[in-house]
């Protein structure tokens, strides 16, 4: 009886390390389709240049973190372009509504820096639910 109860902690000691690393690799492809997303949603918006992110995280703190280009010259413009951005954010329904995209906005021409402050989030920078929420945008299949 002790073999078997030894073969079958062997066994199950298999089974969950192949799962830890079957894991691993559904984490790298979750990160790609988050990046994926959130550079598809940003591209559909006009005076988006670019835009490219990186997802991932350690230590199970996900993070989400992107430069987006635009073509503005001031805070005003960045400000209506950065609204238009969100709103397509919320549209995407591939991204989870926890997410908080840590975004730097530049400028095309010249490289300035431009914030969402003038948007009235509280904090910063919002998850991905509380601009679905103020937008009134809730995208079939979204969390």
């Amino acid at each position: 009886m002790r073999i078997f109860n030894r073969s079958a902690v062997v066994a199950g000691t298999s089974l969950v390390a192949a799962s830890l690393v079957a894991g691993c690799g559904d984490s790298s492809d979750l990160d790609e389709q988050c990046a994926a997303a959130f550079e598809r949603a940003a591209l559909t918006v006009d005076q988006v240049v670019s835009a490219e992110y990186e997802c991932g995280g350690s230590f199970g703190a996900p993070s989400q973190d992107g430069t987006i280009v635009m073509s503005v010259e001031t805070q005003e413009q960045a400000t209506l372009v950065i609204e238009e951005i969100y709103k397509a954010f919320a549209f995407e329904s591939a991204l989870d509504d926890a997410w908080i995209p840590g975004t730097q906005f530049l400028a095309d021409e010249g490289g300035a820096s431009f914030d969402d402050l003038d948007l009235g989030f509280n904090g910063g920078t919002p998850p991905v639910g509380d601009m679905r929420d103020r937008y009134d945008i809730h995208p079939p299949g979204a969390d």
